[in-house]
């Protein structure tokens, strides 16, 4: 049976992990009313990323990812930023203090270039450095 009535869960800092990320994925892939997810502190790292964003590309309610603390690199960004390009509802990408540096920064800018939905994202206590910082700056030019 399917929940039709919850919109926001917080998760925080329970130890989710890769395992725990591709189970929520598959819930994520049927869940018609979730418009919130907080995985803040789960160490879901770059596979449980992978998972995620293959919800994200069926999934079409959710609005609000939270994935703070999340041992999220470079490469786990990228697989999220795949799902962003195709992505029509996430509105708010929060990514603070994870392990993406430059190449991340770029593989968002990516998809900042063609998603039309996403307002906000937090990259802060990051590692994009100059050159990441360049990438973004180029792609919100485009960014409409």
């Amino acid at each position: 049976k399917v929940n039709q009535t919850l919109q926001t869960i917080d998760l925080g800092s329970n130890s989710i992990g890769n395992e725990g990320a591709g189970t929520l994925a598959e819930a994520l892939k049927v869940n018609e009313t979730l418009l919130t997810i907080n995985l803040i502190y789960n160490s879901i790292g770059h596979e449980g990323a992978g998972k995620l964003a293959e919800a994200l590309k069926i999934n079409q309610t959710l609005q609000n990812i939270y994935f703070e603390w999340s041992s999220i690199s470079n490469e786990g960004v990228g697989k999220l930023t795949k799902a962003l390009k195709v992505d029509v509802t996430v509105r708010t990408a929060y990514f603070h203090q994870n392990s993406i540096g430059s190449e991340g920064a770029g593989k968002l800018a990516d998809a900042l270039k063609v998603n039309q939905i996403l307002q906000t994202i937090n990259l802060s206590q990051n590692s994009i450095g100059s050159e990441g910082a360049r990438t973004l700056a180029e792609a919100l030019k485009v960014n409409q």
